[in-house]
Formats: structure tokens, C-alpha cells, sequence
């Protein structure tokens, strides 16, 4: 019987003067870890240093690029004597990372391991925060699958894109938050709004309990008097949550960016390279696909877009608006985002 004990207590709480683990410490384990012979040493090292140590946002950081670095010659478990194992995932060829389910297994590990050892926690959550910028979107279900869907959710860095099955009771509290949040905070918060794929401003009867079905979509914006005030009262009740090179944009204006970069994420989810997504799009050969072609290829490829987020694509690949999108353009989306 296995069993994921997850704290929801934070290092601060635990020891208030609470200091992570020192450079020269780091640096020494990353020296050791290099002897490791398997992906499952690696992670079991991290896992013993964190029974001792607390860490910061950036050694997190450093351990997911570390399996992705050692995965290309290390096997993921140990080796069987006489039986020389393979590595985890395959060495790049045409410039994509092709990471394999038990490595990224790896990686959601050490973002079990450090959720409630890390000192600037504050910087898993959120649309910059770790949790959406270092890790896929297979990897965020894997997660959510071991801590938790709340537990992804921080209403101190509420500032994000949802997709909130409002049938699902955890997903239709986070929606109750967000609409509490609309209200006791200035400006505009929610922008984009949509339900069941229908533009849907939040209606002032969901402040009190918002619908038990259907599909809502929004991005959740800050002024940023919100977000220093925020961050302050963060850092009174927990000691460096928020560090201070931690992105929080402030606004709308980062919308369109984060729009794309999901929009990319979504299409390196069934694909490695922008090259195999537009062969797999273009299917007559003809060098050029428009509007209708590139929606009903993707459906068809199994990338499910949003008609909004079609309509974002589109516009952000057809450069000179004639109505057609070629490889170049394409694929200069496709390395921008």
C-alpha cells in the first residue's frame, strides 16, 4: 500500500526564521547526484536532502532541468546486472525535447517533494509561476492527480487562466473564489469570459453560488496597487513567499501573450516540432494552409483549440494577413511562444 502524505503547512510554519539550503550545499549535491546511475537515484537523493533542507523556487528549477539533462543517458530505473538499461528518453534531433511519460513521472516528483519545502512557494502558482512554465500540460494532470486541484489554486496569485468544469466541485469552488476575488478587488479582473464556448460576462447572481454545469473560461487580471498589496501581506505572514525576481504581471496586457503560449503548449502536447505539426496540418502538400484547413486539421489531429483561441492563432500566424499561413510563419509562431 502506497500512500502520498502532502503538507499543507509551509517551511515558515514550521521554523518562522527558517533558512534554505545553502549555495555551497546545493552546488555539493549537485556534484554527488552527478554519480547517480538512475533517474530514480536522482529524485531519491532530492527526496533525502529535503528531509533536512528547504529549498528556493530556483533549485526546483535547476532539478527539472537536471532530469531533462540526465534522461538523455541515464535509465530511469536502476540497471539489472548483466542487463545495461536504456536511456530515459532519446537525445533530440531536430531541436525538440522528446520527454517520456516516466520522466516527466520524475519531474512531477520533485514537485511533490518540494511543494511544502520550498521558501518563495509563492512562485509554483499563477500564470508565470512554475507550475505553468516549467511544466507541460501532461504533467500539470499528473500533479494535480497527486496534490490535489486545489492545491494548484493560491488566491494570492489568483492572477491565471482557468478552465473550470463547473460540474466538478473543486473546480466550481476555485469559480466561487474568483467571482469573491471580482468583487473585493478593483478594476477590471476578468476578462474573456466565456461559457460552454459562449462569451459570458460573470453574472452578479454567481456571487452568491455560481452554476453547478457547464464550461467557463476566463483570465483573472490585477491592477498593481492589488498585487504590491498582495505580495506585502504575503511576505508579513511568510517570510520571503514571494521572491523578489517572481513575475506577477500586472493588468491585461500579458493576456494575448499567455493566449499564445497556451495555444503552443496545446499543439507540443501531441507534437515535438513545428515542422511535424504543419506536415500533419497540410495534408495536400500545398505548402500553405488557411483558416478552415488549419481548424479542421488540428480537431482531426486531436488538438482541441477553443473558437477563440482559433481565432488567436490565426491572426498570430498569418504575419501579412493574406489569408494563408506558410511554414515560416508558422513556424515562427511556433518558436516565439
Amino acid at each position: 500500500l502506497e500512500l502520498d502524505f502532502i503538507s499543507l503547512l509551509k517551511p515558515q510554519d514550521i521554523k518562522p526564521n527558517i533558512e534554505a539550503v545553502t549555495e555551497n550545499a546545493w552546488t555539493k549535491f549537485l556534484d554527488d547526484v552527478c554519480d547517480a546511475e538512475s533517474l530514480f537515484a536522482v529524485v531519491g537523493e532530492f527526496r533525502e536532502l529535503s528531509n533536512t533542507a528547504v529549498f528556493r523556487l530556483k533549485h526546483v528549477k535547476e532539478m527539472l532541468a537536471l532530469l531533462d539533462e540526465k534522461a538523455v543517458f541515464l535509465p530511469s530505473r536502476p540497471n539489472t546486472p548483466g542487463q545495461p538499461g536504456t536511456p530515459a528518453q532519446h537525445p533530440p534531433d531536430d531541436g525538440a525535447l522528446h520527454r517520456t511519460v516516466s520522466v516527466s513521472k520524475y519531474r512531477v516528483e520533485v514537485c511533490v517533494v518540494a511543494f511544502a519545502r520550498t521558501l518563495d512557494y509563492l512562485g509554483f502558482f499563477g500564470i508565470f509561476g512554475l507550475f505553468k512554465s516549467d511544466l507541460t500540460r501532461a504533467e500539470r494532470h499528473m500533479l494535480q492527480e497527486r496534490i490535489g486541484y486545489l492545491n494548484m489554486f493560491h488566491a494570492d496569485m489568483a492572477i491565471d487562466y482557468y478552465e473550470l468544469e463547473l460540474s466538478n466541485k473543486q473546480e466550481r469552488w476555485i469559480m466561487q473564489e474568483i467571482c469573491h476575488l471580482a468583487i473585493a478587488e478593483p478594476g477590471v479582473n476578468c476578462v474573456n469570459e466565456t461559457y460552454n464556448d459562449m462569451d459570458f460576462p460573470i453574472p452578479s447572481t454567481w456571487s452568491k453560488e455560481v452554476s453547478r454545469k457547464g464550461l467557463f473560461t476566463c483570465y483573472y487580471c490585477r491592477e498593481q496597487d492589488t498585487i504590491n498589496r498582495i505580495c506585502q501581506r504575503a511576505n508579513d505572514r511568510h517570510a520571503g513567499a514571494v521572491s523578489t525576481d517572481v513575475q506577477i504581471p500586472a493588468f491585461n496586457d500579458w493576456v494575448h501573450k499567455a493566449k499564445c503560449h497556451q495555444i503552443k503548449q496545446k499543439m507540443a502536447d501531441r507534437f515535438s516540432s513545428a515542422k511535424s505539426c504543419f506536415r500533419a496540418i497540410d495534408k495536400d502538400g500545398g505548402g500553405t494552409i488557411d483558416r478552415k484547413e488549419m481548424a479542421g486539421g488540428l480537431f482531426k489531429l486531436g488538438v482541441w483549440l477553443r473558437p477563440t483561441e482559433l481565432k488567436t492563432l490565426f491572426e498570430a500566424v498569418d504575419e501579412d494577413g493574406g489569408g494563408d499561413v506558410d511554414f515560416g510563419e508558422f513556424e515562427s509562431f511556433w518558436l516565439k511562444w
